[in-house]
């Protein structure tokens, strides 16, 4: 009992010289463990390999987090495809958040990723000069088969391998983030081609399920205007009509073959016919 074990730490090193005590918790049980007087120099030397072994240990629990942390200390690019729901996740498991505004959230990404975020999907939808990617699968990866082998060749590029049997398979993570960088390459050199520049897409996610981009950085009204009117997309996001209105009503107001999916009682989103943008 506790008793005894203070008994032991007074008693032992008075009455047997060079011997020391020390405590030991196991979780269940604690003890005294008598060991052999150590200097001075002994003492620290263990104590500092005490807490290197503490920081082992932690440092080993840690985990993926390391990679966030590194990734935001790095200031690097953060390019994904189709990324929203990724940062969401992200933001919620590694950091303070996601805060309760789409405001807020933009700022809280911009000051975590200061190198941008790039959004595959955003950039090939939007841009127009990335037309002859609209081709299907095998030309697509007749495109990117060039790009393919330098990208795994870039200075401290990971080594891709693939847990499935045979070739690389589609949804290993090493594989899906090489095809990522290997696509984002790829849509750089046919903009700049073009005569055209990438930075327009930074810190631009695509919205789940529309053509609108989530546009984290700050813009100015002019900007907004001109995204707005370039985007082409048959999701519209209708609100403040009367709470009356019921979906036949709301259906009536378009042409037919429109699909409505409700937000509230006064918004909606309205999906129009892939041929029918009006």
């Amino acid at each position: 009992n506790g008793w005894r074990r203070l008994l032991c730490h007074q008693e032992i090193p008075l009455r047997r010289a060079g011997l020391e005590t020390a405590s030991q918790d196991t979780g269940s049980r604690k003890h005294v463990v008598v060991r052999a007087a150590q200097s001075e120099a002994e003492r620290e030397a263990a104590a500092a390999a005490e807490q290197a072994e503490a920081e082992r240990k932690l440092q080993s629990e840690i985990g993926a987090r390391r990679v966030f942390d590194h990734i935001c200390a790095s200031g690097k690019p953060v390019v994904g495809h189709n990324m929203l729901l990724d940062l969401l996740f992200i933001v919620h498991t590694f950091h303070n958040g996601p805060p309760a505004t789409v405001e807020e959230f933009a700022l809280q990404l911009r000051t975590l990723f200061r190198g941008g975020i790039y959004d595959t999907k955003r950039i090939a939808l939007a841009d127009r000069s990335l037309a002859t990617l609209q081709g299907g699968g095998a030309e697509l990866d007749t495109q990117l088969e060039p790009l393919r082998d330098s990208v795994t060749r870039m200075p401290g590029a990971p080594r891709v391998v693939s847990t499935g049997a045979g070739s690389l398979a589609a949804h290993d993570a090493g594989y899906d983030a090489m095809l990522t960088a290997t696509a984002f390459v790829t849509m750089r050199k046919l903009i700049e081609q073009a005569g055209g520049s990438i930075a327009w897409a930074r810190d631009q996610v695509q919205l789940y399920r529309s053509a609108l981009p989530l546009t984290l950085r700050e813009q100015t009204a002019a900007e907004e205007t001109a995204e707005l009117a370039a985007v082409t997309t048959n999701v519209l996001y209708v609100h403040s009509f009367p709470q009356t209105w019921s979906t036949g009503v709301l259906k009536s107001k378009f042409n037919d073959g429109v699909r409505v999916t409700w937000l509230g009682d006064t918004s909606a989103l309205v999906t129009l016919p892939d041929d029918s943008h009006t």
